[in-house]
């Protein structure tokens, strides 16, 4: 199968997807939760990747997941995906949560949405075998910590975030 085809079948899967996907954004748009303390949007996250029959790890940098695709292939190349789970404390905003005053002003659920959105397609049985790399997707606020972090320290974490 060409690379084109392949290319072909990952968009279809998202558009097969696309209710799903904007029904996992405007739940996480509705449900902000602060830095460090997003514990039931990262519980969302993990149950969607669940679904998709991918491991999954938590309690990363308090609140950051993790899920795997073709682990068996992460000698050859890994594609990371990452993403934040914060949300703003803007009390005001119409779509702020009540019980947190956050709201998703800074687009991290449109973040979440297209990670999401790659993980429905690339594990689609059919698309999942023709990848050679393993990819990996990550939520956290540890992000926000990384700025200025070299590129160098960034791989020695590598397993430990």
């Amino acid at each position: 199968m060409k690379m084109d085809q392949t290319e072909k079948l990952i968009l279809e899967a998202i558009d097969q997807h696309r209710d799903e996907i904007i029904e996992f954004a405007r739940d996480i748009y509705d449900h902000g939760e602060l830095g460090y303390k997003e514990f039931n949007t990262a519980e969302k996250f993990i149950k969607k990747m669940k679904e998709l029959g991918l491991r999954t790890e938590t309690g990363l940098a308090i609140t950051g997941t993790k899920a795997y695709l073709n682990e068996e292939k992460k000698d050859t190349a890994s594609l990371a995906l990452l993403g934040e789970l914060d949300a703003l404390r803007i009390p005001e905003h119409a779509h702020a949560n009540p019980e947190t005053d956050a709201a998703h002003c800074c687009g991290h659920h449109a973040q979440m949405a297209g990670i999401f959105g790659a993980a429905l397609a690339l594990t689609v049985p059919e698309i999942a075998e023709k990848l050679e790399f393993s990819s990996e997707y990550y939520f956290s606020s540890f992000f926000k910590r990384m700025k200025g972090i070299s590129p160098t320290i960034f791989r020695s974490m590598r397993g430990k975030l």
